[in-house]
């Protein structure tokens, strides 16, 4: 098989009449759109003349290679995140990316509905799709809150459903595009399969460079738990974790649909490196999830010998063998001292959740509309909070304004989990380093604040941190600024393939009474100053959002979360979608079209991980999977099935038998 080409627009093989009306309509949308990407970056935190050279280019090159989206997006979804520098979780620079995208699919004249050929039962499936979603948006936002620093800035925000939903939304925008790209006559799903290689790649390259920095690459008992480039991590997500494990099976590709053997010697090592990096994340569902993919692969595969004639069988054990081999040079990572002791924790941890379950859905309204609808996309935090005595509330951090003049507002710790803002800031020189910082009490109490530098990237610190403690004064009605010097002696320590980011950290920890906040700036020897935003008069931009408390932003279960935001109705849809799913595929593999092979392995590690993570949680990863389901739903878009691999396949898979065979045979060490 040829590799697929990204045909330049002019190209299409799909006859369709564009009104003018409708052309110059959809072209001043798109006018309209890339007007509000523009204005936005206008008013970006960091970087953004890059971010908009960079957007610029890739609108060029979408007008010369309409389909290019479906291999960038993906490729770019796990690592495109400044969240960490920029603050903001709501409206980031990978929602421009798909605002850009959606933009260049306007400006062309291409059919976008015709060529995807659905079926009035996939359209069905499309639009209760669609329902749930934008049902649990308007119950999750509404009652409408106040537009202010804070609606767009907190997890507690009633706009946090739009936050949540948009990565559905998002993939709904783009399916318009696909149906372009399969109206140009493009092999879609193989540029779709070259972009879900490309994005777990750019992920592993991601969890090397921080394993290299915090750990150590072969370091497997330090107990660090790497994060890759997903800023959701921070709130104890498993964004990481759900895209290495949907991404997992995709990598089967390079040996069942490309026949090259550098191909397949490429595709064995990202395999390794791949099992690599689902071990260092430490998380004890993921070797289950991997054990569920391969076991669901290897079934669709076999039922794909069984139901067509000419399906070639080699292939197949030429794959398991590869699989196999793979398993066996990567069980070393899985033999530290820490994963043993994560096993260890098993039943308590079980057991926690099984609580927390219980205890999300004891928050739930007590009426028919709540049980049949449930409370709303991105409810879950804020019933959390409510859902505590008032004198046991978790801790807030929030944004006012007295007059002209912004602050952080610090409520007191009520119960034992931690909170923390942070900023990033760079070590230009040596020496010692000073902490300015504006206190004022909520009462005519004292309380400490507690200040730390560390090295950190997302998640977990590197060896001990630096703390300070300051009291505040004693008066509700005055500012009282503070300096404390520190060093930065063994911070930000320089590597050829970079250095550990520092940062200072804002915490709540054992704070008494509540405290106002203003004016943090880190100081250098000759007077520069590093923090962003020091005064909080841009709202929390350049301030990023860090949680202790990982079950106060999850419920951590895919069903439960999925029946707390959108009722038993919703729960049914969801099951409906993956029953779907299932049939669909099952209708695609007898005729042989081997994208099966892949997206049901995905899906299936995906709700493995889902049983103890909520992992819709993160936008990306919705965008990954209903944009994976859109080419499964889209009729006409197969992938055949491979034809046999050359000889050399075959005997490597032999060979690969007798030598696993020969490793179980010998004596235990």
């Amino acid at each position: 098989m040829q590799n697929p080409q990204l045909t330049p627009a002019g190209a299409a093989t799909w006859k369709h009449h564009v009104s003018p009306v409708r052309l110059i309509s959809q072209r001043l949308l798109a006018v309209v759109i890339l007007t509000v990407v523009g204005y936005t970056l206008m008013d970006f935190p960091v970087a953004s003349t890059w971010i908009a050279t960079a957007l610029g280019i890739y609108l060029i090159l979408l007008w010369r290679y309409p389909s290019l989206w479906l291999v960038v997006i993906p490729t770019l979804l796990p690592v495109l995140d400044l969240t960490p520098v920029t603050g903001r979780i709501f409206f980031t620079e990978f929602d421009l990316l798909i605002l850009t995208t959606f933009a260049s699919g306007l400006l062309q004249k291409d059919p976008w509905i015709a060529p995807l050929r659905l079926n009035w039962k996939r359209w069905t499936l499309i639009f209760l799709l669609i329902f749930w979603q934008a049902y649990t948006v308007w119950k999750g936002l509404f009652p409408i809150q106040p537009i202010d620093a804070n609606a767009f800035t907190s997890y507690y925000s009633h706009y946090n459903s739009l936050r949540l939903a948009k990565g559905f939304f998002w993939a709904l925008l783009l399916l318009p595009l696909l149906g372009q790209a399969m109206g140009r006559g493009l092999p879609v799903a193989r540029l779709f399969l070259l972009g879900v290689i490309g994005g777990i790649t750019a992920d592993l390259l991601a969890i090397l460079w921080e394993r290299a920095l915090f750990s150590g690459i072969l370091n497997f008992s330090k107990p660090y738990r790497v994060t890759g480039f997903f800023s959701g991590m921070t709130t104890g997500g498993a964004p990481l974790d759900a895209h290495l494990i949907f991404s997992l099976p995709f990598i089967a590709a390079l040996f069942l649909v490309w026949r090259s053997r550098w191909v397949h010697l490429g595709g064995f090592l990202l395999l390794l490196f791949a099992l690599y990096g689902l071990a260092v994340t430490f998380s004890r569902t993921n070797y289950a999830a991997v054990i569920i993919a391969i076991s669901v692969g290897l079934a669709v595969w076999l039922y794909v010998s069984r139901h067509t004639e000419s399906a070639h069988h080699g292939t197949g054990w030429y794959l398991l063998g590869i699989i196999l081999l793979a398993l066996l040079v990567s069980s070393p990572f899985i033999s530290g001292e820490f994963i043993k002791h994560r096993f260890s924790t098993v039943s308590s941890d079980l057991a926690s959740r099984f609580v927390h379950w219980h205890s999300a859905l004891r928050m739930m309204e007590d009426d028919p509309e709540s049980k049949l609808l449930g409370m709303g996309r991105g409810a879950f935090p804020r019933h959390y909070y409510w859902s505590h005595p008032q004198d046991s509330l978790p801790p807030t951090l929030r944004h006012a304004r007295e007059d002209a003049n912004g602050f952080l507002r610090m409520d007191r710790s009520g119960d034992s989990s931690d909170l923390f803002l942070t900023q990033r800031f760079d070590i230009p020189e040596p020496g010692p380093y000073q902490l300015s910082i504006s206190l004022r009490p909520r009462t005519d109490q004292p309380t400490r604040l507690l200040i730390e530098i560390c090295e950190r990237l997302i998640y977990q610190s590197y060896k001990s941190c630096q703390w300070m403690g300051i009291n505040s004064g004693e008066k509700s009605s005055e500012w009282i600024n503070f300096n404390k010097k520190f060093s930065v002696k063994k911070l930000g320590r320089s590597y050829w393939y970079g250095s550990r980011p520092v940062q200072i950290s804002i915490l709540n920890r054992g704070l008494a009474e509540g405290l106002e906040i203003d004016n943090v700036q880190i100081i250098t020897p000759s007077g520069k100053r590093l923090l962003g935003n020091s005064g909080f008069d841009d709202g929390l931009d350049r301030w990023f959002l860090y949680s202790g408390n990982h079950l106060g932003w999850h419920i951590k279960n895919i069903w439960v979360d999925t029946y707390f935001e959108g009722g038993w109705l919703g729960l049914a849809i969801f099951t409906l979608f993956i029953t779907s799913s299932l049939l669909i595929s099952i209708a695609r593999v007898r005729q042989r079209d081997s994208f099966p092979l892949f997206h049901l392995p995905a899906l299936a590690g995906l709700l493995v991980v889902g049983l103890f993570d909520s992992v819709l949680d993160e936008p990306r990863l919705t965008l990954l999977l209903f944009l994976s389901t859109w080419i499964l739903l889209a009729r006409g878009l197969t992938l055949p099935i491979p034809i046999p691999v050359h000889s050399l396949g075959t005997a490597l898979s032999v060979r690969l038998f007798r030598l696993f065979r020969r490793f179980r045979r010998l004596p235990p060490i």
